[in-house]
Order: structure tokens, then sequence, then C-alpha cells
């Protein structure tokens, strides 16, 4: 639902699904899930300095600054809440307000904000099946391309058409972002291999890892940021939320050796005694070139992953504990919404 006429104050769309559920012969009903989708972060001015409040360190921005110049397909990962449009909307009203001359197009089922300075296609299927779906993303994508575009950004890619149509778009010389539900930045090129449409010639992980095509990967999780006014030092504090952290220590060497550094999440007025006040990301930004690719190809997904961390490369649980460490976020908080130990 995106007409302005029907929706609240702030809230820029609204994400609506519902299931029928049964629980035994004599009751049914359904159950809706609704998002509430608001663009709440105040992220203006270069696209380094967007990226910077909504949490990517320095080394990460200038990956990011590169994959925007050129061609080729940058994939952004992540589960359903954790941000993929918002950084996707940024970075798209960043390249314009550095590049206006250029021309850049969206297709999107359904757009889920409003992006200064991009043409945004609304992809309209004719009924709510995946077949029509599926055919509308298709026809939209086909009429977009012939609308010779500089810069193209796939809403999300779950269905074969787009996957495929991702691929051609970057080997034809355009600059492609898309959005994909993967648990890691290299799980969703797994996730694309297995959407992309199988040829009996070419394994689909060679078509993605090809120079002309694959250009970076981005995966975001979102962790609650630590109030200032309340937040209390670990060594001093004595609630049970210590308590339960000073457990998670005895597990973990990493937060070990950032004891003194941790703070705790308490709640206060000036936060509505919630103890946090923001988000901020735990992420990390991939960038291939000729040598990795071939390693992608010869070695696989899981041997690359290694090769990159091993080369200096950052994941998400380093991300997130340098941010403790920081003082920005809270142990448990950072291990609820990564989803894994520290």
């Amino acid at each position: 639902i995106i007409n302005p006429k029907v929706l609240p104050e702030g809230v820029y769309a609204i994400r609506l699904h519902a299931e029928p559920i049964e629980a035994n012969a004599r009751e049914s009903g359904v159950l809706m899930t609704l998002r509430l989708l608001y663009d709440t972060i105040d992220a203006k001015g270069t696209l380094a300095e967007r990226l910077r409040l909504l949490g990517y360190t320095d080394s990460q921005i200038a990956l990011l600054e590169d994959f925007t110049i050129g061609s080729g397909l940058v994939l952004i990962s992540g589960q359903t809440g954790h941000g993929k449009s918002t950084v996707l909307k940024h970075i798209f009203e960043g390249m314009v307000q550095r590049n206006p001359e250029k021309s850049y197009l969206s297709v999107e089922d359904p757009p889920e904000y409003r992006i200064q300075g991009v043409n945004q296609v609304h992809v309209l299927p004719e009924d709510d099946s995946e077949n029509a779906r599926a055919k509308a993303y298709h026809d939209a994508l086909a009429g977009a391309l012939r609308s010779d575009p500089d810069v193209v950004m796939i809403g999300e890619i779950r269905y074969p058409e787009a996957a495929e149509a991702a691929i051609t778009t970057a080997l034809t010389g355009h600059g492609v972002w898309a959005t994909i539900h993967a648990h890691d930045a290299f799980a969703s090129v797994t996730r694309l291999a297995g959407l992309v449409p199988v040829r009996s010639h070419e394994d689909p992980l060679c078509r993605i890892a090809d120079p002309a095509v694959l250009k970076g990967l981005i995966h975001q999780k979102l962790i609650p940021v630590l109030c200032e006014s309340c937040k209390e030092k670990l060594t001093l504090c004595k609630t049970e939320r210590a308590k339960q952290i000073e457990i998670f220590l005895q597990k973990s060497p990493a937060l070990q050796k950032i004891k003194k550094k941790i703070y705790v999440r308490r709640g206060c007025s000036a936060c509505q005694h919630r103890g946090t006040v923001a988000l901020t990301v735990a992420s990390e930004v991939v960038s291939f070139n000729d040598v990795f690719l071939d390693c992608v190809r010869s070695t696989g997904l899981v041997n690359a992953k290694k090769v990159w961390l091993d080369q200096g490369g950052s994941d998400v649980r380093q991300n997130a504990l340098q941010k403790i460490a920081d003082g920005l976020c809270d142990p448990i908080d950072a291990i609820n919404r990564i989803g894994y130990a520290l």
C-alpha cells in the first residue's frame, strides 16, 4: 500500500501478507503480517556521508564507492527488516547527487521507498500468483532496459527471471544493484546461482563469477545503538543483564579480550526506558577482482570466503565485535540480532 492519501503521516508504505491457518477441524482464521515502512534515517549529503551515518566503516565506504563506478552486479543481502532497501535508497541517492546527468532506473515489486532522482517502475502482475508476478517482473525489466538506463536497480531477486535479468544486464555494460535474502555475503552468490535458469553447457556459478558480471557483495544486520545517557560499563554494572553478559564472556575469547570496553543497556527517560536509541549496521563488504573470481570458480565459495578472511576481510561477527568494543552496542543485543555467538 503506497497511496499517501490512505497512509498515516510519516509512513511511506505498508506491506501486508496474509495466510489462512487452521488450528483444528472447528477453528480457522488468517495469520496477517503487516510491516510499516518508514525512512527515519536522517542520512543526507554525499554517498560517503550517508553510508557513515548508517554505520559503515571508512574502509567499507571506499569499497562501496568503487562499486558505483562502471558496470557489474552488486548484491545486497540480509534478512527481512535489516535495512537492505534503506541502504539501497541512500546509495542511489548518493549516486544521483554525484552524477545527476546519468539515468537511474529501478524495477520494484512494489517500491518500498521514494528514491530521489530515480525513475521507479512499479511491477504490476495480473494476479497474485507466483507465475503472474514472475512474468510481470520479466516484462518490466525488458521494458526498463529499452529506456537506456545507466544504472539499474532490481528491488529483490526472488524469481529466475530476475536472476537471469541481473546477469544479462551486467553483461551488457550496466551497473546493476539488487537485494537478495541470504545469511551472509557469500551465501548470496549461492542463492543467486540456485535461481539462475540451468543451461546444460554452463555451471550457474561460473556464469555469475565472471569478471563482467559480479562486482561486489554487501551483507548487513542491524544492531541497536546504546543510549549515551544511561549506558553503563560492564565492570561497574551489577544488573541481571550484566550477569548474563558475564556468562557469554566465559564462552567467548573474543568478548573476553574487550571486557573492559563493554557497555550494558540500562534505560532512562531520554530513551523512553529502552536503553537504545537507534540502529547501526554490522556488515561485510566483499570486492571482486579477476584473481578472486578465479578462486571462486576453481575452488568454490567456501574456500573463497576463507581466502577473503585470510587476506583481511572483515565479516559481520568481527564488525559487531568492533562496535561493542567502541561502546556503541550491548553484546546481548548484538548476539540476538546477528543470530550467532561472537
